[in-house]
């Protein structure tokens, strides 16, 4: 289904230069925090996850708010 959606994306011309060459410069942050949150799932207990993700929700929220 997602090869679709960009394929239809493409021919609508979304992926502009800037577009792809953005995301290509973004890959390896991705990648490497894929990597790094594997390694943590293994140690942070779910509560905590869930307030950290409520925390940086707000806080970013916020800054829209703000900005």
């Amino acid at each position: 289904m997602w090869a679709w959606l960009a394929m239809i994306a493409a021919a609508l011309g979304l992926f502009t230069p800037r577009v792809v060459g953005t995301a290509a410069m973004l890959l390896p942050v991705v990648l490497v925090g894929t990597w790094l949150g594997t390694l943590v799932v293994k140690h942070v207990a779910q509560r905590t996850f869930d307030i950290a993700t409520l925390i940086t929700s707000m806080l970013a929220a916020g800054a829209l708010v703000v900005i």
